[in-house]
């Protein structure tokens, strides 16, 4: 639930947030409007993201908020891990995934 909060309130602190009730939030992870992280990706959505796989202990070398070679590979091992294509993108289907996670 960490990295929801995180990225709730990085939205928040951005102006992407609409009204979100908390049984909404849990079926439909869209309504966070958050961005699709991949490499080239930077900034405090991807150290939201690192944060997760990190504490989650996937092999991620810092929290940088820079989406490289290292974050790649840490999310390519997270989505086969929990049954997702494993193509180091993380879009609604991962975000959902880790939502359930933390």
């Amino acid at each position: 639930m960490l990295f929801v909060v995180s990225c709730l309130l990085v939205g928040i602190i951005n102006n992407q947030h609409s009204t979100i009730n908390k049984e909404h939030l849990a079926f439909n992870i869209t309504v966070l409007k958050l961005p699709v992280l991949k490499i080239g990706s930077n900034g405090i959505y991807v150290s939201a993201w690192q944060s997760f796989l990190k504490e989650a202990e996937y092999p991620i070398q810092s929290v940088d908020g820079e989406f490289g070679k290292g974050t790649d590979e840490a999310t390519r091992i997270y989505q086969q891990r929990n049954g997702l294509e494993a193509d180091g993108i993380v879009g609604n289907g991962t975000y959902s995934k880790a939502a359930t996670q933390g």
